[in-house]
Formats: structure tokens, sequence, C-alpha cells
């Protein structure tokens, strides 16, 4: 991927993860996802010139745009969050004030059709944000009718999972799905919420977003120094019900205090200027 195109993103609960996180000058953070940087840069004019933040991402489209800006105390590394800890280690960032993952998806990959991830124009059925790996393609068109109906009532919440992911599998006996409007004709949805919810189990079945969540978690605990925060925003209930038994997990063990008993999530305001903040849930811990 290439980043000669202008990325525009408007970052979710910015002011609300600031308040949790409280930067200071001199302090080093971790973005755990930090796509073209709003989040990062914002955290950044309260820490430097001293404070450094990690930033990673598996999209080097991002990256490649972020770097542009050349900002001295930020350091960009590609790389899955799954493997954060190795990432920072390798990188000089042993013990930090905050970790944070933001994982929603930038405005710049539902748009663009390199990433094959939206359901309202034809594109090359990926759904894959890492420029290497398994598409959305292989999944749809290998996987059993009980594979797909998994994938389709964990991920994306959907009760009618086995009868659309058996109308998947009688449209691919028919011809190969090879688009993204191939996929919406096989599901045979109309209704764009429902949509949304089968092209977002797929995804996340494609990109092993749980998996990967579930590792990032526990390798960020271990970077974070006493007092230091993990701060994570969610926006699908599989991702919120992972990080709320994590926090939970690691309070009996006596290992981090729980600061958002229940999930902080966007002001009115925020989703009448971003409708993509609607299902943004905040959780914030405090390592002990």
């Amino acid at each position: 991927m290439t980043a000669s195109k202008t990325l525009f993103h408007q970052s979710v609960l910015l002011a609300e993860l600031i308040r949790f996180l409280d930067p200071k000058m001199g302090q080093d953070f971790i973005d755990a996802t930090v796509g073209i940087g709003g989040h990062a840069l914002a955290i950044l004019s309260k820490t430097e010139p001293t404070g450094r933040i990690l930033g990673i991402d598996w999209d080097d489209k991002a990256l490649g745009h972020l770097q542009k800006k050349n900002h001295p105390c930020l350091i960009l590394r590609e790389g899955n969050f799954a493997e954060i800890e190795q990432i920072a280690r390798e990188s000089g960032f042993q013990k930090v004030e905050g970790v944070y993952f933001d994982l929603g998806l930038g405005s710049w990959q539902i748009e663009e059709p390199e990433y094959g991830l939206s359901f309202q124009k034809e594109m090359p059925l990926l759904m894959r944000v890492a420029p290497e790996g398994p598409s959305a393609a292989e999944i749809v068109n290998r996987y059993s009718l009980k594979q797909l109906t998994q994938i389709l009532r964990d991920y994306g919440d959907l009760r009618s999972a086995r009868l659309i992911a058996g109308r998947i599998v009688k449209a691919r006996k028919r011809k190969k799905l090879q688009t993204t409007l191939d996929l919406k004709e096989a599901v045979a949805v109309k209704h764009p919420a429902v949509l949304a919810r089968i092209f977002q189990a797929i995804r996340i079945a494609t990109n092993n977003e749980l998996e990967n969540l579930k590792k990032g978690l526990a390798g960020a605990v271990n970077l974070l120094q006493k007092k230091g925060r993990l701060a994570v925003i969610s926006y699908h209930s599989g991702e919120d019900r992972i990080v709320k038994r994590f926090f939970q997990e690691q309070m009996k063990k006596g290992v981090l205090k729980i600061l958002t008993p229940k999930p902080i999530q966007p002001k009115k305001e925020e989703v009448k200027m971003n409708k993509r903040a609607r299902s943004a849930k905040l959780r914030v811990a405090e390592k002990i």
C-alpha cells in the first residue's frame, strides 16, 4: 500500500481518554492502534518535549501517512498488537505510564477499495487490515456451514446466523464470491445495520481480532509501571466482553484496579458529529 492520499479520521472519546490517562510532561505511553495519530498527537501535546509515544499499527498505509509528520517523540512500528510486549521491548519501552487501544476502523479503511471492507460499493472481498494474510474471500468460499454460522453468531451477534450462513454456502455453489457486493447479494439482507454486523463478523474472523486482543491486553499489563493505566475503546460486544473479563480477572489477582465500573460512552454531541462513535465504549484500569 502507498501513503499518497490524504487520510482523515475523527478520533473517538478523545477528551475522555486524555482525562483518564492524565498525560504529563516527560511521561511515556504506548498507542497500540496508532492509525493516523489522532489520539497520539493529542497526548504528545501534553508530554513533549521529553515524553515519548510508541505507536504500533499493522496498517502500513496509516504509518506511512503519520511518518510524514516526522514528530521526534513519536516512534512508529509496524506490527500486530498481539506482540505488543516484544515490540515495546525492542523499541526501548520497558515500563510506561499508559497503554491504550482504539479497536475501531479508520474512516479511510472503510472507504478505500484496497481494504475491501464496505458493502456500499464494489471492492475485492479482502477485509484485512494488514497488507498480507488470509482474505475474507477465503473464509466465505471455503469454511463449512457450521464454521460460518459460528462466526456470524459469535462475532456479529446475529440470531439468524445459520440462515445467513446457509445463503452464503448456497450462493458460492453458483459462483465464487469475489467482491463485497457478491457477499452482499449472497446474504440477501437489506437492512444496513444487519449487513454491517455480517461484514463485521467476517472481518473479525479474517483478522483474528479477538484472539489478538486477548494477547495484546496481557502484554500491555506487563508494560505498565505502578499506577500506569490501561485504556481500551471497543465497538463490538465481543470486544467489550473480553476487556471487561480481563479487567475483572486481573482485579481478582490484585494486578489491576478498575477505574470504570461501567464503560464510558460518547456524549450525544460527539455521536451527532461522528456517527461511527455511537457504539464506542471506553474501559480503563490502573496497575496496582
